[in-house]
């Protein structure tokens, strides 16, 4: 990978974590749970007025958010779904220790073909969680490491579509 791919990529990467994981927040999306149990405990049930400031930043965050999502969205199903669950999707509570990419492993091919000839009455996501957490168990770290493994080359599969259609859709907001 020469330099240019390899800044490219790794700004590819910088915008699909901040897209999945912080661009709400920062386009001034914010939960309204707290305002609904003050109105609900002070007995106001009529909706006010909020009162909302753009600045520059809210602006260019929009406008950064609406190109990675024209992107997303001109990409096929499956590498976007790989790359929502390598960067955006929740991690299964019992795969923290598959690191970023625990919500990816389990839909990998060679998880679901582990799980099923393994034999276990135990769901693929508690087996995979299993397995984890047998440091001493050689065969089970080396399905782990093969797991994580796949599950890297899939993310890493689906990363040229992206590239490719984010130069499409290029740098307007």
């Amino acid at each position: 990978m020469d330099a240019d791919t390899f800044q490219e990529h790794r700004s590819a990467v910088s915008d699909l974590r901040w897209y999945f994981n912080h661009a709400e927040s920062e386009c001034g999306l914010k939960s309204n749970y707290g305002g609904m149990i003050y109105r609900l405990a002070m007995g106001s049930h009529g909706s006010e007025t909020p009162t909302y400031e753009i600045d520059d930043r809210m602006l260019e965050t929009g406008a950064r958010s609406r190109r990675i999502e024209r992107a997303l969205k001109a990409m096929d199903s499956g590498p976007r779904e790989v790359l929502w669950l390598s960067y955006g999707a929740p991690w299964p509570a019992d795969l923290g220790d598959y690191g970023e990419i625990a919500a990816l492993v389990p839909h990998t091919p060679g998880a679901q073909e582990a799980h099923r000839l393994c034999g276990t009455e135990l769901p693929l996501v508690e087996w995979l969680g299993s397995i984890s957490r047998r440091f001493d168990d050689l065969d089970a770290l080396q399905t782990m490491k093969r797991l994580l493994g796949e599950a890297y080359s899939l993310r890493s599969a689906a990363m040229p579509a992206y590239l490719a259609v984010r130069r499409l859709v290029g740098p307007r907001g």
